[in-house]
């Protein structure tokens, strides 16, 4: 019995230093009865204190951390399993953030004899948290700041996952009503309906960026010019979201459409009258000329 005692105790602490999480126990007296390198290692960074068996946990603490530590040990030692997220650490040395996890030890009379901890170092994972938090906001005051549309579109799973506040603004429609690929082909004109679908239909591996103008319906039936460039997001080699910014372009479609028509005025005008009437370089070479001027001089 003695010998099977023994291999259990030997795997036992095998598996505790396989992991690089904290791992440690203590008695009702908060004195350690076991812990693992990786513990050892984690009080020596903290708070610069070697620890042994025997040893009082508490005694190497900062006086906040010792308070802390108490509740969680007594809680435990009271029959609960306490899970926290604490900031821990000397300042002197290193401070960190860790996820706790306490565990009563019973033993075979039903009683309360110890605590046994687990501890995991999450500072990088809070750390890249905060960071894409900032990253979210910063993208969020960016695209909420500028007059366009921006969106994010998911092909695999069919649905917008990110449009933009401007979009109430520019067509009428909040982002919430943005759901699917063929709603938003539905707000396309019909005229241009057709090319869009002809374009896709015929690249249906489409993976680069590209650019497109085409009208769509305001919620109210204006019709808006927008010049759409999008960018392709590959999964597995494969076009698996679709982002991109819209450009409400209807003010230059529209001038460029005054430019045509008044330059249609300007040439039956000038076809029709009875006078001369040509364009030339500054060294005297004909560029254009009307009808009336051809007669005049013959060719």
């Amino acid at each position: 019995s003695e010998a099977i005692i023994a291999q259990n105790n030997a795997t036992l602490k095998s598996i505790l230093e396989s992991t690089t999480d904290s791992v440690f126990s203590v008695d009702s007296e908060y004195k350690y009865t076991g812990f693992n390198s990786a513990h050892a290692d984690v009080v020596k960074q903290l708070y610069g204190a070697d620890i042994k068996i025997g040893h009082n946990s508490l005694n190497d603490l900062t006086a906040n951390d010792r308070e802390v530590a108490l509740q969680n040990y007594n809680a435990a030692l009271n029959g609960q399993r306490v899970i926290k997220v604490i900031d821990l650490g000397n300042v002197n040395f290193k401070r960190s953030v860790f996820e706790l996890i306490h565990n009563p030890i019973i033993n075979i009379e039903g009683k309360s004899t110890g605590v046994s901890v687990f501890a995991r170092d999450i500072s990088d994972r809070i750390k890249a948290e905060e960071d894409l938090r900032e990253s979210n906001e910063k993208f969020q005051r960016i695209t909420e700041n500028i007059d366009a549309i921006v969106w994010r579109y998911d092909l695999l799973n069919n649905k917008w996952v990110y449009v933009s506040p401007q979009s109430e603004k520019m067509l009428g429609y909040l982002p919430n009503e943005w759901t699917n690929l063929q709603w938003w082909k539905d707000k396309i004109h019909k005229i241009d309906q057709l090319w869009v679908n002809e374009y896709y239909s015929q690249n249906p591996e489409l993976m680069t960026d590209h650019s497109m103008e085409y009208r769509v319906h305001r919620k109210d039936g204006e019709i808006v010019w927008l010049l759409d460039k999008i960018g392709v997001e590959l999964v597995n080699g494969k076009p698996g979201f679709l982002f991109g910014v819209m450009l409400d372009i209807t003010l230059e479609k529209q001038l460029e459409e005054a430019i045509r028509e008044s330059e249609s005025i300007y040439s039956n005008l000038v076809d029709r009258i009875p006078d001369g009437v040509y364009k030339s370089t500054a060294k005297g070479k004909f560029v254009d000329v009307n009808p009336a001027m051809v007669t005049m001089l013959g060719y």
